[in-house]
Order: structure tokens, then C-alpha cells, then sequence
């Protein structure tokens, strides 16, 4: 072979590697952006998520904190039973809705199709902080209806250290929110 085809031949060769290693990193590139995308849209769906936890869980505290006003009112003229009694079916509906929205947040955790990219480990850290959260607030409500029941009777003394007992089983809810979502969790393999 002449000099000249072997120059045009190793020229070919080399623009062929060129191409196919162009191609073969644009295709690697590509699914580790796509990757970084969907691990990007996991983490707000997760932030959102807590979020929306977060705000119901303010939403049900504040209205017990009203209940029990509405209750100590009550007991002394100050209130209405109606008014006291709007304030504990507003709490109720609050509880449901906070009860379906932890339930639906297991549910997702528990999806394989939803977090592709989550890691074991962490995955079984959001669960275990979720059904701690659903053990507490299940803990809660009797400790609440008690509460109710002794303000609707007159019962003051019975009352109020039930509604302490709350107040303390939120505090440890609250801090199982605040470990339920670290803006790291979702990482690449």
C-alpha cells in the first residue's frame, strides 16, 4: 500500500473513533444528566412532601391548643358549647387529614417505581421516622379525647395535664419531621 491510502486510511480509522467515542459520551452524558434530573425532581417531591406534613402538623397542634381554650372558656361562661364544640370537629378533621397524609407518605416511600434512586438505608430511615410520627399521634389521640371529655365535665385537674402529655408526645413528633427529609438523602450510584 502506498504511503498516501495509508494516510487516508489511518485518517478514516481515526475519524470512525472520533465519532463513535463522540457518540458513546453523548449517550453517557445524556443518562447522567436524565439521572441528575429525576434525582433532582425525587428531592423536591420528598421536600414538598414534608412540607405538606410539616403544615398539617401545625395545623392539628394549633387547633388543640384551641380546643382546650375553647374548653377552659367554656367552663367559665366565656365561650359557648357550640363555639367549643366547632373548635373539636375542626381538630378532628385536622387529625384525619394529618392521619391520610402520613399513611399516603408511607405508601410513597414504600413505591419502588417513585424513588429509583433512593439508598436502602435512607429509605428505612423515612419510613421508621413516618410510622414513629403515626405511633406518636396514635399515642396522642385517646390522651386528646380524655382531655376533651374531663373539659366538657368541668374537670380542669384532669384536663390540663393531658393536654401537657401532648405538647411532649409533639415535641417528639416534631423532631421526627425535621429528621424525615435531609436535602441530601437522594444521591447518584
Amino acid at each position: 500500500m502506498k504511503l498516501k491510502n495509508k494516510i487516508i486510511l489511518l485518517v478514516i480509522s481515526l475519524l470512525v473513533f472520533l465519532i463513535s467515542t463522540g457518540i458513546y459520551s453523548y449517550y453517557v452524558f445524556s443518562e447522567i444528566a436524565n439521572r441528575l434530573s429525576q434525582i433532582a425532581k425525587q428531592n423536591i417531591v420528598l421536600s414538598d412532601k414534608v412540607v405538606e406534613l410539616n403544615l398539617n402538623h401545625l395545623e392539628h397542634t394549633e387547633l388543640f391548643k384551641t380546643v382546650i381554650e375553647k374548653g377552659i372558656l367554656m367552663q367559665t361562661h366565656n365561650a359557648s358549647k357550640e363555639t367549643y364544640t366547632s373548635a373539636k370537629i375542626k381538630y378532628a378533621n385536622s387529625c384525619s387529614n394529618f392521619d391520610i397524609e402520613v399513611k399516603s407518605q408511607l405508601q410513597l416511600i414504600n413505591n419502588p417505581l417513585e424513588f429509583l434512586f433512593l439508598i436502602d438505608g435512607v429509605k428505612k430511615k423515612i419510613y421508621n421516622n413516618l410510622d414513629s410520627i403515626s405511633i406518636l399521634h396514635d399515642i396522642c389521640q385517646p390522651k386528646c379525647l380524655r382531655a376533651f371529655d374531663f373539659l366538657e365535665k368541668g374537670n380542669l385537674k384532669g384536663a390540663l395535664p393531658l393536654a401537657d402529655s401532648f405538647y411532649e408526645n409533639e415535641k417528639k413528633s416534631i423532631h421526627n419531621l425535621r429528621n424525615f427529609y435531609l436535602p441530601t438523602i437522594i444521591t447518584p450510584k
